[in-house]
């Protein structure tokens, strides 16, 4: 069931009014923007930032850690961690190093992910 939501989901984002060539070079800084539409002390209330969050957490969740990433550094999101958490950990990773701005947007997420909810196994 799983893996039927992350498909779904994907191919929602998928779907998503953003450009191809947009897509491919969605940065950091992009969903630090996207993020940030908006009243964002009521929470995150763009609807693209909330689907690439709740897309990328339940492919996470689903497929685990990516190819190549060391389980040291694997991300373990919880149950119930909200968008807005996610998205808090995301501004807290920018902070604590800019030149992720730069970064690809996956990427990013994925290590403000494993920062701010690291699997303990």
């Amino acid at each position: 069931m799983k893996k039927i939501l992350a498909l779904a989901t994907l191919t929602v984002l998928s779907a998503l009014p953003i450009a191809p060539a947009a897509a491919q070079n969605l940065t950091v800084k992009n969903m630090i923007g996207l993020c940030a539409r908006g009243d964002v002390s009521q929470g995150v209330s763009d609807p693209s930032c909330i689907a690439y969050f709740e897309g990328y957490t339940a492919a996470v969740r689903t497929v685990g850690r990516p190819s190549g990433v060391d389980p040291r550094n694997a991300a373990c999101v919880p149950d119930g961690v909200t968008v807005d958490q996610q998205v808090l950990a995301l501004f807290q990773y920018v902070q604590a190093d800019e030149k992720s701005l730069d970064e690809p947007a996956g990427a990013g997420v994925y290590k403000a992910l494993a920062r701010a909810y690291p699997c303990t196994r």
